[in-house]
């Protein structure tokens, strides 16, 4: 029986290639007097692996909802209002989709639209801050976040709102401040816990975050100074959250890309990415599919990507996503399998990690050991093989990157023993190990720890 020992040297985490695994959803055509490319997508959200909702606008006056049932691979127009009467000059501007029924969709004027159908029927609700005398001002929503098909929050630039009955009814959420405060973000966190990051009057820059856990009876007030201009807030969960945007970088009308985030729901705040990179422009939207795994995306396409809750965020840009410089993007991650990316220019993407991939049932044929193993340390992977192919071991992290890759023509019948030493600067999290075997691919994964 012969022996192969390899030490597969990883080249640093920060070096790694990316594997071109965005793909163009299949979007239903807008209506003939407009052209596709002219719909600006404003957001986009799932409620589980297969059912996901996106809403766009164009130019002129039509306002689209799309509904996907395959997890964004095809998407079809399920709201098209009719725009007489007061519906005339509604733009769609925020999208919650809580369950596989419920969405909330949150426009202009303090207006929301919500269907208890997945679209089948709509429903217009003017909220307490609807006003439309005063339209001209744009009183948009800025924030709408559902924590369930029942409760959820809006908010506009000095108001917030509440529902506890899916959107049908909304209240006054009470100001955390006598004094006028400007509003950048709102979320919601428990039925009874919301959470805002606000400014004071003249000063937009100078951050506060206010978190109540009595529906707005009493606030306290936390120290905020991460990020000057907060483009998206977004919790896992009631602990986990992050907020995303970007600062002035003094080079014309280029960002800096920033990331802070809190593990205890929001007192407490850390900086986790402070970069001036390619395409220079502030992150504009974030996502977690869980605690760990994320993405954030810029607004002409850069896109950033963790495993370990953001200790570490990797740039990973995709010449799919970036190659039409649309301004803005938006990305959904936290209840389908793999995150879904819609643009201005009415493109969704969606990823796919590993193409034709299957886990071997026989123990014997391909294991690895110790798993978990910790960083640094070695791990032992063998291999048996029942004829002469030739073999190919790859290395790839959670979202499909390959990390290396080595080819071994002509290997003898037996078993064949191979060790792989993780480095150090590995993050912790889930890998996995692909063998190309005799014309199938079979995968295992295993999972470093610090």
């Amino acid at each position: 029986m012969k022996y192969i020992i390899l030490i597969i040297a990883l080249i640093a985490f920060l070096d790694t290639s990316a594997l071109a695994d965005w793909e163009e959803a299949q979007v239903e055509i807008t209506p003939v007097d407009t052209i596709n490319n002219s719909m600006h997508f404003m957001g986009i959200d799932c409620s589980d692996s297969e059912n996901c909702f996106a809403i766009a606008n164009d130019r002129w006056f039509y306002r689209v909802a799309y509904h996907s049932s395959d997890a964004g691979r095809n998407w079809e127009i399920v709201y098209k209002p009719d725009y007489g009467g007061e519906n005339l000059d509604l733009i769609l501007r925020l999208v919650s989709y809580p369950s596989k029924d419920r969405c909330v969709i949150g426009c202009d004027s303090g207006v929301v639209i919500l269907t208890e159908d997945k679209g089948e029927n709509w429903k217009r609700v003017n909220t307490p801050i609807y006003d439309p005398s005063n339209y001209a001002s744009r009183m948009e929503l800025i924030s709408l976040e559902m924590l369930d098909s029942m409760n959820g929050i809006a908010a506009a630039s000095r108001q917030m709102i509440y529902t506890k009955d899916g959107g049908n009814s909304w209240e006054i959420l009470k100001s955390p401040s006598e004094t006028p405060i400007g509003i950048n973000r709102a979320t919601i966190l428990s039925p009874t816990t919301f959470l805002c990051i606000a400014a004071f009057g003249d000063c937009p820059y100078e951050l506060t975050v206010y978190i109540t856990n009595d529906i707005g009876e009493n606030w306290s007030a936390y120290d905020f100074t991460h990020i000057h201009a907060i483009k998206k807030l977004f919790f896992a969960d009631s602990l986990n959250g992050w907020a995303v945007g970007g600062d002035p970088a003094g080079v014309g009308d280029q960002t800096t890309q920033k990331i802070a985030a809190t593990h205890d729901g929001g007192k407490n705040w850390e900086l986790q990415l402070d970069e001036f990179l390619y395409p220079f422009q502030p992150l504009e939207d974030v996502s977690f599919h869980n605690k760990d795994n994320g993405i954030a995306v810029s607004k002409v396409g850069g896109l950033f990507r963790t495993s370990d809750g953001g200790e570490n965020w990797l740039q990973t840009n995709s010449d799919i996503i970036l190659k039409d410089d649309p301004m803005r993007h938006f990305v959904a991650y936290q209840h389908v399998k793999e995150p879904l990316i819609a643009n201005f220019y009415g493109k969704i993407f969606y990823y796919s990690v590993i193409d034709d991939v299957r886990e071997i049932n026989t123990e014997n044929n391909f294991n690895i050991y110790p798993n978990p193993a910790v960083s640094g340390s070695q791990i032992n992977i063998t291999v048996s093989i029942d004829n002469y192919p030739d073999i190919e071991i790859s290395i790839y992290d959670i979202f499909g990157r390959l990390i290396n890759s080595e080819k071994y023509p002509g290997l003898s019948i037996g078993s064949h023993k191979f060790i792989y030493e993780p480095s150090v600067q590995m993050p912790s999290g889930s890998y996995f190990i692909r063998l190309k075997h005799n014309k199938s691919i079979i995968t295992k994964k295993f999972s470093i720890v610090k």
